[in-house]
């Protein structure tokens, strides 16, 4: 085992300053991201404790609004970025502690639909203000054409993992089908 982790340590060296352009101290890009996702997370779940909502959820009942307040699941995974399972789980959450109901299809039996509660409107109405605000202070954090040019960059980090994304399930395909 002493010997893998020379050789990965080794490598690792090696290869440290081919990364030197993501790095800037302890900071690189891949963890700059992370730490935005999680400390807005972070000031969503603190602002809505009270309603024991969390930012996913909010997510969620925020998307069946925009459908009008009903959505099958099928739609809800083509509109927000969770997998499937994510959103099963968040369904549950949600529906336990009473922000949505699921009705079962009459013409379907195997579909259910969606539907935000009272309760859910009611967690929304003090959510989306609120959203409005913090949007509006973020927005006069950085100039208008910051916003462009990092609009411009998230997209294009956003079509690379993408395609490698795509490369990866490709090659794993591929290879369980030989």
């Amino acid at each position: 085992m002493d010997v893998r982790i020379d050789e990965l340590r080794r490598f690792a060296l090696e290869n440290e300053e081919l990364d030197s352009h993501l790095y800037r101290g302890d900071d690189n890009v891949n963890l700059l991201i992370r730490k935005n996702s999680e400390k807005y997370q972070l000031y969503y779940n603190l602002q809505h404790a009270d309603h024991n909502l969390k930012q996913g959820g909010g997510s969620i009942l925020f998307a069946i609004l925009r459908n009008g307040g009903e959505i099958t699941q099928r739609k809800l995974a083509k509109m927000t970025p969770y997998t499937p399972q994510s959103i099963a789980e968040a369904l549950k959450l949600l529906e336990k502690r009473g922000f949505i109901e699921r009705e079962v299809q009459t013409h379907d039996r195997r579909k259910r639909r969606i539907i935000i509660t009272e309760k859910g409107l009611s967690v929304l109405s003090y959510s989306l203000p609120m959203r409005k605000e913090f949007n509006d202070k973020l927005v006069r954090c950085l100039k208008p054409d910051e916003w462009s040019t990092l609009i411009d960059l998230i997209t294009r980090l956003n079509n690379f993992y993408d395609k490698e994304i795509k490369k990866i399930k490709r090659t794993k395909r591929n290879s369980n089908n030989e």
